[in-house]
């Protein structure tokens, strides 16, 4: 048989939970059940004092955020998604800024706009935030996606695993990392091609964290 061109593709958002694990190979319930300490997965930097850098610029970023947009919660009503990208935007930047300035890659942090399609043209979607490495001028590669919810994280693990799996087979090779969030809740994934491996939920800030710099620092820059 021969595939139609025209074909529309499926889009993440609108796939069932078992459509999805049907597309994946696996169920997602048993996949979380497996999930590892953040710190087993998130790998450190050898230069220790640039790592402290990045951290006040990321304390500071988040801090200014609180101050102007509040603290990001579901059970605030007038507290949307677009509140979430303004976070992850200002969480992301000092992060990928230092690691470009350190190691010279040609990354692009690119926002909302950023369609990812399988190479079976079956599904496909626009993501929130992708990182791009531009290998050459006619070839890049997906390096992380993330995946921001207001309040479903299955939803947002659901489509986060779903475009990691299609970014990955785009790359034909290579590890391709993803992140969910809610905003202050946050939970990472690796895939490499053959399994995917999900950490364990963990906290980026807490309320008033303004006032406890040097707690934040020890307990909730991981992610850095």
């Amino acid at each position: 048989m021969v595939d139609n061109p025209n074909r529309k593709k499926r889009s993440y958002s609108n796939m069932t939970k078992t459509d999805a694990e049907a597309r994946l190979g696996f169920r997602i319930g048993e996949l979380i059940e497996h999930a590892v300490p953040a710190a087993k997965m998130l790998s450190k930097i050898a230069d220790e004092n640039a790592v402290k850098e990045t951290k006040e610029k990321v304390y500071r970023n988040i801090v200014d955020y609180i101050e102007v947009e509040g603290y990001p919660s579901e059970s605030r009503s007038d507290f949307k998604e677009a509140n979430i990208s303004d976070l992850v935007y200002a969480t992301m930047i000092p992060i990928i800024s230092d690691f470009k300035r350190q190691t010279r890659c040609a990354l692009r942090f690119q926002r909302e706009d950023k369609e990812i399609v399988s190479v079976d043209s079956e599904t496909g979607d626009t993501e929130a935030f992708v990182l791009m490495d531009f290998v050459s001028v006619a070839k890049d590669k997906f390096v992380f996606v993330v995946e921001a919810k207001r309040s479903s994280v299955g939803e947002a693990m659901k489509q986060l695993l779903l475009a990691m799996k299609d970014a990955r087979d785009i790359n034909n090779g290579g590890t391709v990392y993803g992140f969910t969030t809610t905003g202050d809740i946050w939970q990472m994934v690796s895939y490499n091609g053959e399994a995917f491996e999900v950490t364990e939920q963990f906290f980026a800030l807490f309320p008033r964290m303004h006032e406890e710099k040097e707690r934040w620092l020890k307990d909730f820059s991981i992610l850095v």
